[in-house]
């Protein structure tokens, strides 16, 4: 399902102009917004469904659509010298353009070294199916919980976020020597601290 209304009698396709011009004049003001915002209002307007947040790809394709005709009223902005337009899921922002934001000139104007940008406006990326969004979305949260895996086994060795492979191997070696079952450790808490420290060996 496309998340726009189109005429599906006519060409179907996405018209970025109109939409670019009706994010410039919401941005217009210079508050700050949320991607949500700018979903919710456009919706408001009748130019999202109503049920867009409902679906992965549809939701994959609404975003991709927004930030695409962002990064690219960024670009006409500061090739203007107007404004400098702040882009992140949580904060969409004109700005007045300033001395720092000149040094983004090139990044922006050519995405080529702009990692986002040149993900955001490059439009074979919206021909991503339902099964690679649903694995971008599974890969997310595997790296999260990767990440909340590793703090618990940090905790588990009492050792800092910022832990490195040599202080980690070290800590193992010291509380696995006092825990060891064969010198009266639980045998419970001995393997706790090698099954952490295994993970934290092929993570780190």
């Amino acid at each position: 399902m496309d998340p726009f209304y189109v005429d599906n009698q006519h060409d179907s396709s996405i018209a970025f102009e109109p939409l670019q011009a009706m994010l410039a004049q919401l941005l217009q003001d210079g508050l700050a917004r949320r991607e949500h915002d700018i979903i919710t209002w456009l919706q408001q307007h009748d130019v999202l469904r109503s049920d867009v947040l409902q679906d992965a790809l549809t939701l994959f394709r609404c975003h991709f659509i927004i930030m695409h005709c962002l990064y690219r009223l960024q670009a006409q902005w500061l090739s203007e010298g107007s404004a400098w337009l702040e882009i992140s899921a949580l904060h969409i922002q004109r700005q007045p353009l300033d001395s720092k934001h000149q040094t983004h000139r090139r990044q922006v104007v050519h995405s080529d070294v702009n990692p986002l940008a040149q993900y955001y406006l490059d439009l074979t990326q919206l021909a991503t199916t339902k099964e690679d969004v649903e694995e971008l979305i599974f890969s997310f949260w595997r790296q999260m919980a990767n990440k909340d895996y590793r703090q618990a086994d940090l905790d588990l060795l009492q050792l800092p976020a910022n832990a490195n492979k040599n202080e980690i191997r070290q800590r193992y070696r010291l509380l696995a020597m006092q825990c060891h079952p064969d010198r009266g450790g639980d045998t419970e808490y001995f393997q706790q601290l090698t099954s952490a420290y295994q993970r934290l060996r092929n993570r780190t």
